[in-house]
């Protein structure tokens, strides 16, 4: 009866240390396979960000084009309203120094 009763917890201790060794196994499987599904949303994100960031850089550069050209035609147009306002003056100024001048003595 001990003989029966000692191959029974030997048999036991046999199933024990299987599935525990299978166990084990498919612990490291799924860590495994956890590690590359990691890798590959990270992959997966980074891409996706990058593609984000850059569509973000476009908006932001065509914006600044765009800002950059309207404030050259807003600069042209300003420069040609001083030209325009000043040419009187300038005239008025240039007919000053022309009498002032006279004969090529200052009067």
């Amino acid at each position: 009866m001990e003989n029966a009763a000692m191959q029974k917890i030997l048999e036991a201790e046999a199933k024990a240390d299987k599935i525990i060794s299978d166990s084990a196994k498919k612990a490291r499987e799924i860590s495994e396979k956890s590690a590359q599904e990691q890798k590959e949303m990270t992959v997966r994100f980074e891409e996706k960000l990058e593609t984000d960031i850059n569509a973000v850089l476009k908006a932001h550069k065509d914006k600044a084009l765009e800002e950059s050209r309207e404030l050259e035609i807003t600069f042209a147009e300003e420069c040609k309203n001083i030209k325009k306002e000043a040419a009187p003056r300038i005239d008025k100024a240039v007919e000053y120094i022309i009498k002032k001048m006279g004969d090529g003595k200052w009067q």
